[in-house]
């Protein structure tokens, strides 16, 4: 495998002296693509990224903040997305909750505050963009009380070993190949706008989360 994608934090605290970041993506959707120091929110141009949390719509909840003791439910705990973006808000999930699901996935979270098994997820912003297109009827019956900071968005990864010259050339092939496809439906159902040249130090340190 030449290159794939990877959540932030795994990379941070895992990947780091395995592969490098090469590039990483900017999509075009509410709530991704400016950084924490921009007060542009909808500015659809850097490769950052949120998530939003969602509660069920009949539920009395109207921030996050009103959610301690209740259950969270999680694609993983060693996800930036579904969990680690928490942490500076509330401190460990773990002690705030009053139980932690595991889910698998984002759609599965989803699908478990709207199946009343648990009562908050954070959910990343593209997810939720595509819970939005293809499940209505499930977000229908949700909704949102807040919005994560915004991270560096999954970077592309290559293999430590790789050629410099390799890591170099890359970035520019997947740039150029999401603009000479911009147009095709792949493209589109993927809300993906751009991908940009990005490198380890921007991810580095999401391991602190």
């Amino acid at each position: 495998m030449l290159t794939s994608q990877t959540c932030g934090y795994p990379y941070a605290r895992w990947l780091s002296d395995q592969v490098d970041v090469i590039a990483a993506p900017v999509y075009d959707v509410e709530g991704c693509g400016v950084s924490e120091q921009d007060d542009e929110w909808l500015r659809m141009d850097q490769p950052y990224y949120s998530s939003v949390f969602i509660v069920r719509a009949s539920s009395d909840f109207a921030k996050l903040e009103d959610t301690a003791g209740k259950r969270l439910a999680l694609n993983g705990y060693d996800s930036l997305s579904g969990f680690r973006c928490l942490v500076p808000l509330i401190g460990d999930p773990k002690h705030w909750f009053g139980a932690c699901r595991i889910s698998g996935s984002h759609r599965a979270s989803a699908r478990m505050v709207f199946d009343e098994v648990a009562d908050v997820a954070a959910i990343d912003a593209v997810c939720w963009a595509l819970l939005k297109k293809h499940e209505p009827n499930v977000v229908s019956a949700l909704r949102v009380v807040g919005w994560s900071n915004r991270y560096p968005a999954p970077p592309f990864i290559i293999g430590r070993a790789r050629t410099n010259e390799m890591k170099n050339k890359l970035p520019s092939v997947l740039q150029k190949a999401v603009s000479n496809a911009s147009e095709t439906q792949a493209i589109k159902s993927l809300f993906l706008k751009d991908i940009l040249p990005a490198n380890n130090s921007e991810y580095l340190s999401l391991s602190n989360l």
